[in-house]
């Protein structure tokens, strides 16, 4: 990929208007999830596939500076951006998960634990090796989610926890904080500790976030750059009192890339679900977007 500073450096493309993504005032947490996904595939593809989707991402960010709003999508159990999210984020592991363990594990990146977990299995069986058992303990004794990290596998944000039913519940609420936050630290997860509110979605808006996530993809998939001032001046063009640079490079730019982040497209994909009539799994109206 070409360096920023290789890069040539451009005007705002003509297509774009940001006075198109007023409607984003109007915005729930529906329209936001739909809006954002799109942006957040095109992200992906762009990203994972340029080479061999280029052509058609350069005609899609074209027609998407002309017509950037979408009506909602379908919400409704089993959907989501990288996984399948359901309507609660805590549930029991189900007996194919249990039972199903060792299987994600693909020879080669898997072998370490695999030839531990045989060792150890032999030791068990056959009292007396405690060398063999202590060796493989060394290996297995670390989070489940470690180990798949290790050996490459995308967890999408899941890991498995053990839970003693018999302590308090004032006890296991204190616990469950402590390992949340530890294991999203440990693995670079943003530690959302709060439901979206409108006032988030305010924020989107006010800080123009889809125009920005917009502007940011049609640069990189055309391979050029646009000035951090003349993305301020397309998206505040009635500002004049405000380093506007500043504010794409220090607010803009972040928030936009946080929103748009598998995770907070997710986190707030369960919300909608939550929010949704129960086990009715239609769709969210389009209030909004008409």
């Amino acid at each position: 990929m070409e360096s920023k500073k290789t890069k040539k450096l451009v005007e705002v493309p003509k297509e774009f208007d940001v006075r198109k993504y007023d409607a984003c005032k109007e915005f729930g947490g529906a329209e936001w999830y739909t809006n954002l996904l799109h942006r957040a595939l095109r992200l992906s593809m762009m990203r994972d596939h340029s080479d061999y989707y280029r052509d058609e991402l350069r005609r899609s960010i074209d027609y998407f500076l002309r017509t950037p709003i979408n009506k909602n999508i379908e919400i409704k159990e089993g959907g989501g951006f990288s996984k399948n999210v359901f309507r609660a984020q805590v549930r029991a592991m189900s007996a194919l998960e249990f039972l199903s363990g060792k299987s994600c594990l693909y020879p080669e990146r898997g072998d370490r634990y695999l030839d531990a977990i045989n060792t150890w299995e032999a030791a068990v069986e056959s009292p007396g090796n405690d060398a063999d058992e202590e060796r493989a303990m060394k290996v297995l004794d670390v989070p489940a989610w470690k180990m798949l990290d290790e050996c490459e596998i995308d967890t999408s944000g899941e890991v498995h926890v053990t839970v003693d039913l018999y302590a308090s519940e004032e006890k296991l609420v204190d616990d469950f904080r402590r390992l949340l936050r530890e294991t999203r630290a440990a693995m670079g997860i943003p530690n959302l500790q709060k439901r979206f509110t409108q006032s988030d979605f305010d924020e989107w808006h006010q800080y123009r976030i889809l125009a920005y996530l917009d502007l940011a993809t049609w640069a990189e998939i055309h391979g050029v750059r646009i000035s951090q001032q003349a993305l301020g001046v397309a998206l505040f063009p009635d500002e004049y009192n405000v380093g506007l640079a500043d504010r794409v490079r220090k607010t803009v730019g972040p928030l936009a890339r946080a929103a748009a982040a598998p995770s907070s497209i997710e986190a707030l994909y369960s919300q909608m679900l939550e929010e949704a009539e129960p086990e009715t799994g239609k769709s969210i109206p389009d209030s909004k977007t008409e």
